[in-house]
This record gives structure tokens, sequence and C-alpha cells, in this order.
């Protein structure tokens, strides 16, 4: 057996076998990124129920009444709004399958600056006599 010939047929084996283990690399790095991706949703989720209690507690407890909560964005954030009137709050979000709309429903009127960057913010939520007015200023969470 000749150097050159052992030496083609151990680069044809490594070959074949990259090219047999090519869709399984492609796999486990989609997998990873649906999990990066859902743990961020996961934490834009929770941070809204949070902001949706937060309103809520506001809006019983009465005018001049205030709840504190944390938001926190993920880098994924497109856009922030708010309804026309005032009671839903939709955050889109752009994920490996597109554009996604996260929605809250509030059982009064909501007004102020939606934060649209990504990072922590610890919010505020004071009731007035019409509607609840939320506040954000950014916050390092260490």
């Amino acid at each position: 057996m000749l150097k050159g010939q052992s030496s083609i047929e151990y680069f044809a084996v490594v070959a074949i076998g990259l090219v047999i283990a090519a869709p399984f690399v492609l796999s486990v790095q989609d997998s990873l990124t649906n999990v990066i991706s859902g743990s961020e949703t996961a934490e834009l989720e929770s941070s809204l129920d949070g902001m949706e209690e937060a309103v809520g507690k506001a809006d019983a407890l009465g005018e001049s009444s205030k709840t504190s909560f944390t938001l926190e964005l993920p880098s994924t954030v497109e856009e922030a709004s708010f309804s026309e009137n005032g009671e839903v709050v939709v955050y889109t979000v752009d994920e490996p399958g597109g554009l996604t709309n996260y929605t809250r429903i509030f059982d009064t009127q909501v007004s102020g600056d939606l934060p649209d960057e990504p990072g922590f913010y610890m919010g505020s939520a004071e009731a007035g006599s019409e509607e609840v007015e939320i506040s954000f200023e950014n916050y390092d969470p260490e």
C-alpha cells in the first residue's frame, strides 16, 4: 500500500463522516436557536404578566395609588405600542418563524411611554381618576 493511497482513504472516510454528521449538526444548531428564543419569549411573557398585575392593583386601589414591577425586554423586540383605546399593550418580537405580537389586555385605560429597547426596566403604575399611567426607568439587575 502506498502512502498517498492511505492518505486519500483516510480523507475519504473523514469526508463521508462529515457528510453523514451534517444534518445532525444543523438540527442541533436549530434546536439551540429555538431554546434561546423560547427563553427570551418566556422572560418577556413573565414581564408583561407583572405589568398587567401592577396595573390591575393600581386600578383596584384607586386614585393616586402606585405599584411597581420589572420589565425585561429581549434584543428581538421590534416595536411596542398601545391600542387606540389604551386598554391593550402590544410588543412585536422578531422570532425565528417571523414577527409575533405579545399582548396584554387591561380592564382600564393605560397610558405612558413604553420602552422598546432591549434591557431591564423598573416600571411603575400610578392610578389616576380615569386611567393608569405607567412609567419606566432603566436599571441594572445586578
